[in-house]
């Protein structure tokens, strides 16, 4: 994966988890940027990139990106795409890791990666190698950003339409939640 040149949009535990297996793999993270100093500073320093709390400050990673990673809660994905869509160029792919929200969220060219697991403080020992994955993407390239993305935890890989990715994502919230019940 070696010269994908990526920012990283959300610092919580997903972005924790995902972001070294991609620096590892040879993935180029310009810019961290996330709601809370402390969290963008975390990740960044840990990943080795810049970092901010204003999107305006990552203008020109913005710019420079093949990819944009947009992985905060799923009430804030469609404000953030909508936030950076004339900052990055029209080739850039607008990715997101939600499996309850959909595609459209995030313009075109634009992707869904979303790994079927819980992240939570409890997950962070579970390693993410071979954790299932969906995606969903709105054209060729960025189905092939998408599967490049979801290698690097060498993923068992699903492509779903948001439909059923939506009755994936409830099945999977039920099983996680109520597993012990």
């Amino acid at each position: 994966m070696t010269g994908l040149r990526m920012v990283l949009i959300g610092a919580g535990q997903v972005s924790c988890q995902l972001g070294p297996a991609w620096v590892q793999s040879g993935v180029d993270i310009l810019q961290v940027i996330s709601r809370t100093e402390a969290s963008a500073r975390s990740l960044g320093e840990r990943l080795a990139c810049p970092w901010t709390t204003k999107l305006v400050e990552a203008r020109g990673a913005l710019a420079e990106a093949q990819v944009v990673v947009i992985a905060v809660t799923d009430g804030l994905i469609q404000k953030i795409a909508e936030a950076i869509v004339d900052m990055v160029t029209p080739s850039c792919v607008m990715v997101h890791l939600s499996g309850a929200t959909p595609l459209d969220a995030v313009r075109s060219p634009g992707a869904v990666v979303w790994p079927i697991r819980s992240f939570n403080a409890k997950s962070v020992q579970v390693p993410i190698q071979g954790t299932p994955t969906v995606l969903e993407a709105s054209d060729d390239h960025a189905m092939r950003v998408a599967e490049r993305l979801a290698s690097v935890w060498e993923a068992e890989v699903v492509k779903a339409s948001g439909g059923q990715r939506a009755a994936a994502h409830l099945a999977a919230v039920m099983a996680d939640n109520y597993a012990n019940h």
